[in-house]
């Protein structure tokens, strides 16, 4: 059965607003833990399956496999979620949009922009007015973050 659009696109507004409130991926086997870090740490490296395969030290489509069992979504949409993410969480502190676009790990200010409407539905300007409502709705109480909408996610202590 397909998931409606709209839930998917509120599943990822919660996953990013939980990365903005300093949530972090936390089910994640060594070897999947190093590809993510990897991953989200050189967001202008474009890591590739073959590079993540050796990085772990298994066999591609494995790889792969436990990858999306793991993460809850494939490598390609793990990578283009990160630097959403990332250039989302520099916008929020001042960032300009295209240099948030390019730390991001994205070609240009377009190419983020296609990939910020995909994921929450709004351009990175809308999407992060977006976030911020959503995150003071969830401060105020009138949104439930339960573990079970969010199970790979945990509350990682306060960087100073």
């Amino acid at each position: 059965q397909a998931v409606p659009r709209r839930l998917e696109l509120t599943a990822l507004a919660l996953a990013v607003a939980a990365v903005l409130l300093g949530f972090v991926p936390l089910r994640f086997s060594p070897a999947m833990s190093l590809l993510a870090e990897r991953m989200v740490g050189d967001l202008m490296h474009r890591l590739s399956q073959t590079e993540a395969s050796i990085l772990t030290g298994m066999e591609r489509t494995a790889m792969l496999k436990q990858f999306r069992r793991e993460s809850g979504m494939s490598f390609r949409t793990f990578k283009t979620s990160a630097g959403v993410q990332a250039a989302l969480r520099l916008m929020a502190v001042g960032r300009s949009v295209s240099e948030a676009a390019m730390a991001g790990g994205f070609a240009d200010l377009a190419h983020f922009s296609r990939h910020c409407r995909a994921a929450t539905g709004y351009s990175p300007r809308q999407g992060l007015q977006y976030l911020d409502r959503a995150l003071a709705m969830a401060r105020a109480g009138q949104t439930r973050l339960a573990a079970a909408d969010m199970p790979l996610i945990t509350r990682q202590a306060s960087a100073a």
